[in-house]
């Protein structure tokens, strides 16, 4: 029991108080990591509470509380499923960590509790945070007792453990044949990043398909996961024994956990010792230098931004600023969310194909994507007096310039989440608006960063001692601007000429708004090529 409660002191440490160390020993090359993970908490919360209460909440009035108690289980499990496989991956095979643990006297079991139990936690506290105002709305909507509630609440736990139990066993299986095998980690990332998407996308994709039926999808789910029926069936019960099934179960699965790390731990070893081949190899290879590079600018710039109030007032305060300078101003004439979702409601009504409202909102994207203006418009210029250091670094130009430019198109993409956002829940999740938000984003951005990058590289302000120069008293920053309005402007004129005076068919528009698009992607091409070539040149002017 010593030697189980020291490993978990370890896991626990790397897996959650070491990182959060790491972040303040590190407060410059952390920061944005930090932030990051803030801003994505903060992103599912709010989704969440918009699901609450626009779906659990009313679904519970209605009468339907066991079943959103079911499908919390069921949505539980599929998180568990696509999250902690990667997880358990990781922490067991692509770390060094349980490869050094095997060459000591410790019993094989141990390990792998400890690396499951940090998996069974880290589901286990993000379902409670999930679970309150589930359980608060069952209480005070369904007449659920607070006995009852105990009981469900052990049987989820009992559930979350059963879960990650056949996760972890499918792992060990599945690694203890195919570890070793090259390229098998970019595989399986290819393989959970499809998996992630589909789980992202999967509900909206049953609420659009008018032949799936809700009960339907919940059955099928009760068949992945069979211990659902289990827990469809406790809430049904009387109080005490509710809580008594809920205790038995979770006995049960931790008794059954303890049984099979014995035998499972001797597999999970092959498959470390198998995959510590591979690892070895791709060492000696070394890492992709060019890559690493890029990126390593990439954050330098998106930090400079983070740690300067000015650039980050100045640069990032616009897709915070207009969608509440557009919700002001729609609210004070009388409209309201319910106003807007009927106006597009409305709309949909008319008929109008998916592929028409799709390029119809990548257009508008698009243009909001430019308006907002690129970090690359002010990347060279925010280097200052410093700018001769570039040429001391062993740094190709094509590096410093394609890393700017992905922090410019990275920034730019999160300027732009909080419209999409807005627009999604108003629209209630429709796919075919959140496609054409973001194709018209990523396209917005990488032709802004382009014009921006070689904007920015030509007319670049570098005598400056107050950053707020950098970006404020900067007239080729003015002048990008009306550049970009212009674009805006006059892509509206063709747009309005094509459509409304020509009359011409939907198809037509269509055909047009492609080639447009696939002309601007060329001209930003152009222009980032060209970026890369006026850098070169203006290093020594400079």
């Amino acid at each position: 029991m010593k030697e189980l409660i020291l490993l978990l002191k370890k896991d626990f440490y790397l897996s959650f108080k070491g990182p959060l160390e790491k972040i303040r020993e590190k407060k410059g090359s952390s920061f944005l990591q930090s932030f990051l993970i803030f801003v994505l908490i903060v992103y599912f919360l709010i989704v969440y509470g918009f699901v609450y209460l626009g779906v659990i909440q009313i679904a519970i009035k209605n009468g339907a509380g066991i079943y959103m108690l079911t499908s919390y289980g069921a949505a539980i499990s599929v998180l568990a499923v696509v999250f902690e496989t990667a997880s358990i991956i990781s922490r067991i095979y692509y770390s060094q960590d349980v490869r050094i643990l095997l060459s000591l006297p410790i019993k094989r079991n141990n390990i792998y509790i400890s690396k499951i139990i940090v998996s069974i936690f880290s589901t286990s506290s993000i379902s409670i945070v999930l679970l309150v105002p589930l359980f608060f709305g069952l209480m005070r909507y369904d007449s659920a007792s607070f006995v009852n509630i105990i009981g469900v609440t052990l049987l989820i736990f009992a559930n979350i453990i059963f879960t990650i139990l056949l996760i972890s066993i499918a792992v060990i299986l599945f690694m203890s044949v195919f570890a070793g095998r090259g390229g098998l980690k970019n595989i399986l990332q290819g393989i959970g990043f499809l998996l992630i998407l589909f789980i992202s996308f999967s509900p909206q994709i049953i609420i659009n398909n008018s032949n799936l039926d809700y009960m339907e999808v919940l059955n099928l789910l009760k068949i992945v996961f069979p211990q659902l029926f289990l827990l469809q069936k406790i809430y049904s019960l009387n109080n005490y024994m509710s809580l008594l099934i809920g205790f038995v179960a979770l006995v049960i699965v931790v008794i059954l956990f303890l049984a099979i790390s014995y035998p499972i731990s001797n597999i999970m070893v092959t498959g470390v010792l198998k995959n510590e081949v591979t690892t070895n190899k791709r060492k000696a290879k070394g890492d992709d230098k060019k890559s690493s590079v890029r990126f390593t600018i990439a954050k330098k710039d998106l930090l400079n931004i983070l740690k300067t109030p000015v650039y980050l007032f100045n640069i990032g305060i616009t897709g915070i600023i207009f969608p509440i300078i557009i919700f002001i101003n729609l609210l004070s004439q009388g409209g309201n969310l319910d106003t807007i979702r009927n106006v597009i409601s409305d709309f949909e009504t008319l008929e109008v194909l998916h592929s028409d409202v799709f390029i119809f909102i990548a257009i508008i994207f698009f243009s909001y994507a430019i308006f907002i203006q690129p970090l690359s418009i002010t990347s060279i210029t925010r280097e200052g007096k410093l700018i001769y250091l570039m040429q001391t670094l062993p740094i190709s130009y094509k590096d410093q310039i394609i890393g700017r430019c992905m922090s410019s198109i990275f920034f730019g993409i999160l300027n732009v989440v909080p419209m999409i956002l807005i627009l999604t829940y108003l629209t209630k999740f429709n796919l075919i608006y959140l496609y054409g938000m973001i194709l018209g984003t990523l396209l917005g951005t990488f032709f802004s960063t382009s014009i921006g990058m070689y904007f920015g590289i030509n007319n670049a302000k570098l005598d400056w001692d107050n950053p707020q120069e950098a970006v404020k008293r900067n007239f080729s920053i003015f002048v990008f601007s009306l550049i970009t309005i212009a674009i805006i402007i006059a892509s509206a004129i063709v747009g309005y000429v094509i459509f409304f005076k020509l009359e011409l068919d939907f198809f037509y528009v269509k055909i047009f708004s492609i080639i447009y698009f696939i002309i601007m992607t060329i001209i930003a091409i152009i222009f980032l090529n060209k970026s890369l070539e006026s850098f070169a040149n203006k290093i020594n002017e400079y």
